[in-house]
């Protein structure tokens, strides 16, 4: 009798239970490609995932899956405005008005910078440095003038920049001056430069001839009948009594002594460094206070000379800074 035939029933569950642990296995690297593909999940510089409970506070993804920075909203805000346009003229002193505007205090030791000036120019407060730079700290931009040079015209565009301690750009502005010839020294250029055919023929031109003068008449011999005439004149001697001592006075043409003139004081209207000389780069002699009474010694041009009857000092103090007053009480 035939042995029965040997039955593959087992082999059958073997290779099921193989796929299905093949297929559970490539279950979770598949949801993983899905997550990396979407862009839901990022690997970090280290190679690592991010952790499970979502993406880190220091990035967010956009609608269009990239990474977007968090910015800094810390960074105050600073506009830095100038005129865009100044018409001058060669001498003249004009306003020029600089304005910071800021959301938050402005940081320490930070300065103003102009560049391009004119050369010769200045202002009326800061302090130069190069041959056409200017530097003025944020407290000196109130009531600001503008100095330009007696012999320059010509256009410039200065340039403003507010500078932090490091040097770093914190705003900018620029402002284009025009500055116009002197009208004197505008017709002697003209002058100067005229056609030079005009020029030599006028020095070519003929003079005209000078009359000559009549030639001296002989003067006609006297006659022996005419007697010489006598001539006798009266001197009278008058004694000139010595002139009295006179004390100087101011240039006036008048006779006697002349009165001296009242003294003219002023006032100083806010706090201000009395300088050794009518420049804003020479040395300070001192700080006037506000409100003290100082007698006016001589005037250069926007500068006053005043002394200080209390101390006996005396210097130099631009003139928008005082006022007149009355004398201080004795």
């Amino acid at each position: 009798m035939a042995a029965p035939p040997a039955t593959k029933g087992p082999a059958l569950p073997i290779k099921g239970l193989i796929s299905a642990l093949i297929g559970v296995a490539l279950v979770p690297t598949a949801i993983l490609f899905v997550l990396l593909w979407q862009g839901t999940m990022r690997p970090r510089a280290d190679g690592a995932l991010p952790p499970a409970g979502g993406l880190s506070a220091a990035s967010t993804p956009s609608s269009t899956g990239l990474v977007q920075p968090v910015q800094d909203s810390t960074a105050p805000e600073i506009a830095l405005s100038s005129p865009d346009r100044i018409e001058a003229k060669a001498g003249e002193e004009i306003d020029f008005p600089i304005a910071i505007d800021a959301t938050e205090k402005l940081p320490s030791r930070c300065v103003i910078a102009v560049s391009a000036m004119p050369d010769g120019a200045s202002f009326s407060e800061g302090r130069p440095y190069g041959a056409t730079g200017w530097s003025l700290r944020p407290d000196e931009i109130g009531e600001l003038r503008f100095r330009l040079p007696e012999a320059r015209s010509g256009a410039s565009d200065m340039r403003i920049e507010l500078l932090a301690a490091d040097g770093a750009v914190l705003a900018q502005s620029e402002t284009r001056l025009n500055v116009a010839a002197d009208p004197a020294e505008a017709e002697t250029v003209s002058a100067v430069e005229s056609n030079p055919f005009e020029q030599i023929a006028g020095a070519e031109a003929p003079k005209p001839v000078e009359a000559l003068p009549p030639p001296p008449q002989p003067k006609p011999a006297p006659s022996a009948k005419t007697e010489p005439s006598v001539k006798v004149a009266t001197v009278k001697v008058v004694t000139i009594k010595p002139a009295g001592p006179t004390r100087p006075h101011d240039g006036a043409f008048a006779l006697g002594e002349a009165a001296e003139a009242p003294a003219e004081w002023v006032e100083i209207v806010r706090p201000v460094d009395m300088h050794a000389r009518p420049q804003q780069s020479s040395e300070t002699v001192k700080v006037a206070e506000k409100g003290l009474k100082l007698r006016v010694a001589e005037r250069d041009k926007n500068w006053v000379q005043v002394s200080d009857p209390a101390t006996s000092a005396n210097g130099w103090i631009y003139s928008r800074f005082l006022r007149p007053t009355e004398p201080p009480a004795q």
